[in-house]
């Protein structure tokens, strides 16, 4: 060691190593240090092979790069010991919204899970008209992801959704939540004229139908 004539390599020392006094000899990353220099081959090789023997920790090491500009990147490093370095989200529950909707009509819905190591996260939702969003974040763990959709035809629709952290490790889709979308009168039970409550108009309308020929409710999906 060259830390009686180095100071950063004597901060080394200090900081990084079981430093005592000179002259030491450092084993096993300075698990075990002998204070003075050994005199035989068996001082070193006994020392060595107890080194060999202990029984240490996995290491998990994980890192991303993301380039910012020419010449210019973002290096992040996760190390964990005798512990996975990144613990996947846990599987978010059905979102929450409505479960009956108009067509061209935007709703609001939400999801949230946790993340053990406290990463932000992003949410995808699938809304299953053929239409994947993109990832929506970064959000904290535990908050909710709000996301708006609309349909713009007479469907049930199974609306999912799935979360993303930081270190690239994604969950599996959710349960899903089931929203018909149809006629007024699926969203307001009894408006069958679909001016958006029920009254007189709706009970003339079914009437009319009934006994006069009148024009049929129209169907939920």
């Amino acid at each position: 060691m060259v830390g009686d004539a180095n100071p950063k390599a004597f901060d080394r020392l200090v900081y990084f190593y079981n430093f005592a006094m000179y002259p030491p000899t450092f084993f096993d990353g300075g698990y075990r240090v002998r204070v003075e220099a050994p005199l035989t081959t068996r001082d070193y090789s006994d020392r060595i092979e107890q080194c060999g023997a202990r029984v240490v920790p996995s290491l998990g090491l994980i890192t991303t790069m993301e380039w910012l500009s020419e010449g210019l990147c973002e290096v992040r490093i996760r190390i964990a010991n005798g512990l996975p370095a990144n613990t996947t989200p846990a599987d978010p529950p059905a979102p929450i919204g409505t479960t009956y909707g108009l067509v061209d009509t935007s709703y609001v819905f939400r999801a949230g899970t946790s993340d053990v190591d406290g990463d932000d996260l992003w949410y995808q939702w699938d809304w299953d008209d053929d239409v994947v969003g993109d990832w929506m974040g970064p959000i904290g763990s535990g908050e909710n992801c709000l996301a708006s959709h609309s349909w713009s035809t007479f469907d049930t629709s199974d609306v999912r959704v799935r979360v993303l952290d930081s270190w690239g490790d994604t969950t599996g889709w959710s349960p899903p939540l089931t929203v018909i979308i149809g006629p007024p009168c699926c969203v307001i039970r009894g408006d069958i004229d679909g001016n958006g409550g029920i009254d007189i108009s709706d009970l003339v309308y079914l009437v009319d139908y009934m006994f006069t020929g009148g024009p049929a409710p129209p169907p939920c999906p």
